[in-house]
């Protein structure tokens, strides 16, 4: 989710992510309804709950793409390191 924030851009997936409402509603319950799903889900969702180490280890492990997305940001392909942040988005027209 937060790499989907910052695609095409050169900024932070966390920039300005105080400001977007709707993101700040819909992260926690993603986060709950999931966890629900996987410690309760059981028979309905065909799932076994998870001891606290292995939330720990999926979370660990799932968020090195985050951080990865994160350094990759900081050196943008083609630009040199002193040409100074890119704030454009490919995706929109340029006016």
């Amino acid at each position: 989710m937060f790499n989907a924030r910052a695609l095409g851009l050169n900024k932070s997936a966390f920039s300005r992510l105080g400001e977007n409402r709707g993101f700040i509603l819909i992260l926690p319950t993603i986060l709950v309804v999931q966890y629900l799903i996987v410690q309760y889900g059981r028979t309905m969702f065909r799932t076994e709950p998870l001891d606290t180490f292995t939330w720990l280890v999926i979370v660990a492990v799932t968020s090195v793409v985050l951080w990865a997305g994160e350094i990759f940001r900081l050196f943008p392909a083609g630009k040199s390191v002193n040409s100074g942040p890119q704030d454009e988005n490919p995706f929109l027209e340029n006016t």
